[in-house]
């Protein structure tokens, strides 16, 4: 069978299926079966083809029929003049995030930027940046194990793996790290809209990366509240968003001290990318809520498990919970790192609790805490090893001394 035949066969299948990219997808399939560029395939539209090929051809359109998208049948896509590999773990990138990309490389262009792209998915974001922005580096967190291997992949691919990390992590595991620019493409659609979507994303496509939760904004709201604490003064957050969140969106940024500085449009004019920068820090708005959901950081009254005794932290020794902070009396400073073990675990255990409540402000103000005891216990315990170090040598050299002057005796006598 020719070329010619096969295309127009493959063609009529998918548009009996509806499929409105019929005669592109049936050339592009027919590129990958036999090899060759679409250019190619269409200069030689006579040439023959074998069996073996057409079977391959037929079983490629017979997928596509069931509506799997074409990137996921080649297993890779285009972005940003690049072929990234990708599969089901990770979404399909779109023309929306390239115009993201695009505009983020006009505004670092030549300066050294310390990036993190929140979901990466198949990397394509990040790599597409660290490609163009030569000076920089940047880390890649995703939930999905299976979709940081196609992100590692694609480094390797393009030679970046020296110059970014990728890490199967939460972005609640980010603590003492500054970063220059956060981006991220999340999760936005609303959980009730999900089975509207189109039947290759919605059958297709992780739901992971495509659940936003009722209001579409649960994973937003995540990412602009932690950003706050690890960027930079001055840095950028660029977070894609899906039409008609952008005034609820906004709003999230203002209340987090954000100010927005460029705007993304799509082909309709749609605003689908946000650019803010986070302005000077005011310590007083992290204990200030408004007046519709204010709250005292103090949690309820709870019983006291800690002992009473010169150094540990108990009610009557400055050991108060006070707008979440725990403050020490001058007299009853914890030395005892056993007391600083316990005050860590309570930290940590007040954030599970305003976590299971939904107050993020609050798990971030009780880990923020959790982290300062924790070093204050391994600085502790350093200190108390070179102490004990101190010790061993000079109680070794009173021992030495002691021997010397008994042999000097000896030889006296």
């Amino acid at each position: 069978m020719e070329i010619i035949k096969l295309l127009n066969n493959g063609s009529k299948i998918l548009k009996d299926k509806n499929i409105a990219s019929h005669i592109l997808d049936s050339e592009i399939l027919l590129s990958k079966t036999l090899n060759k560029t679409r250019e190619q395939l269409l200069s030689n539209l006579n040439i023959k083809i074998d069996k073996k090929k057409i079977y391959q051809f037929k079983k490629l359109i017979n997928r596509r029929s069931l509506s799997e998208p074409v990137a996921y049948i080649l297993k890779q896509k285009e972005f940003w003049s690049k072929k990234f590999h990708i599969n089901k773990d990770t979404l399909i990138p779109r023309p929306e995030t390239e115009m993201l990309v695009e505009k983020i490389i006009k505004i670092f262009k030549r300066r050294k930027t310390f990036i993190l792209d929140i979901g990466t998915g198949s990397g394509c974001i990040l790599l597409s940046l660290l490609s163009e922005l030569k000076k920089s580096k940047g880390i890649g967190i995703d939930k999905s194990a299976r979709a940081l291997s196609i992100a590692i992949k694609n480094a390797k691919q393009f030679k970046l793996i020296n110059r970014v990390r990728f890490y199967p992590r939460s972005l609640s595991d980010f603590h003492n790290i500054k970063f220059d620019l956060i981006v991220s493409n999340p999760p936005y659609i609303m959980r009730k809209d999900l089975k509207y979507l189109k039947e290759d994303i919605k059958k297709f496509e992780p739901e992971l990366a495509l659940d936003g939760g009722n209001d579409g904004l649960d994973v937003i709201k995540k990412v602009i509240y932690k950003s706050r604490i690890i960027l930079k003064i001055k840095g950028m957050l660029a977070l894609e968003i899906g039409n008609g969140q952008f005034k609820k969106v906004s709003k999230i940024l203002k209340e987090n001290k954000f100010r927005t500085k460029y705007l993304v449009k799509d082909y309709r004019e749609n605003i689908r990318c946000i650019i803010s920068s986070l302005e000077k820090w005011d310590h007083k708005y992290f204990y200030s809520m408004n007046n519709n959901r204010r709250r005292s950081f103090r949690p309820r009254p709870q019983k006291n498990n800690f002992r009473r005794r010169n150094g540990s932290m108990s009610s009557n020794n400055g050991g108060n919970f006070n707008n979440g902070n725990l403050g020490f009396s001058r007299n009853g400073s914890m030395t005892n790192p056993h007391n600083i073990e316990k005050t860590v675990h309570k930290f940590q255990q007040l954030a599970k609790d305003a976590q299971s409540n939904g107050d993020t402000v609050l798990v971030e103000n009780y880990l923020q805490h959790a982290d300062h005891y924790s070093r204050r216990l391994a600085e502790l315990t350093e200190r108390n090893k070179d102490n004990s170090k101190i010790e061993k040598n000079n109680s070794s050299t009173d021992k030495s001394s002691k021997e010397l002057s008994k042999t000097e005796e000896e030889i006296k006598t």
